[in-house]
């Protein structure tokens, strides 16, 4: 049963459904523009995991708000494929982006209308016009506003190595004593 089950295919089975064969580690930068007139363009600043906006370069980007926004966009999967002729002329989202190889996929999209749940994309990397679920979408950002790093403290845990506190007539201070182990600190010794 199971060798009949995995031979049992049709052609749209055995279909490559990713849209992009680039890793999000590969992405030098990328440009979003939306139908509406907003726009965001985000740079790696060389080889480090930190980014930048070419347009608002005084903006603190969040490199974890721009990984998880190019692991979706890499994980996105073709849910059935469309005639060459069935995409619109005028998107309503084009992302590019630029890999440190200097290949410059694309990405764009006509968003559903209400109550559908898929939207029509091409891919740079793909021949045809695809259907994809709706549940990533709602992720890709407006302005680069939406990738600004907000955390209080921007430092690794990794690199904490004391934390101390006091909150009203209370104070308190850790240690770390190992890689996943914290006492109490007293003086100068743990």
């Amino acid at each position: 049963t199971q060798a009949y089950d995995d031979l049992n295919k049709n052609l749209s089975d055995l279909r490559r459904k990713g849209l992009f064969s680039w890793r999000p580690d590969q992405v030098k930068s990328f440009q979003i523009k939306w139908r509406s007139g907003d726009e965001l363009d985000i740079v790696r600043q060389g080889a480090t995991n930190l980014w930048t906006s070419k347009s608002k370069p005084e903006l603190k980007i969040s490199a974890d708000k721009v990984d998880n926004l190019l692991e979706g966009l890499h994980w996105l999967r073709a849910a059935n494929f469309l005639p060459k002729g069935a995409m619109t002329p005028s998107p309503d989202v084009d992302v590019k982006f630029e890999l440190k190889d200097g290949k410059t996929p694309e990405l764009r999209l006509a968003l559903p209308g209400p109550g559908k749940k898929q939207a029509m994309a091409t891919s740079s990397e793909l021949q045809c016009p695809v259907l994809l679920s709706t549940y990533f979408l709602s992720s890709i950002p407006h302005s680069a506003n939406s990738l600004v790093d907000r955390s209080l403290v921007s430092s690794e845990a990794s690199d904490i190595k004391e934390i101390t506190w006091k909150i009203a007539n209370a104070t308190g201070d850790l240690v770390r004593m190992g890689a996943d182990k914290w006492g109490r600190a007293e003086g100068t010794a743990a």
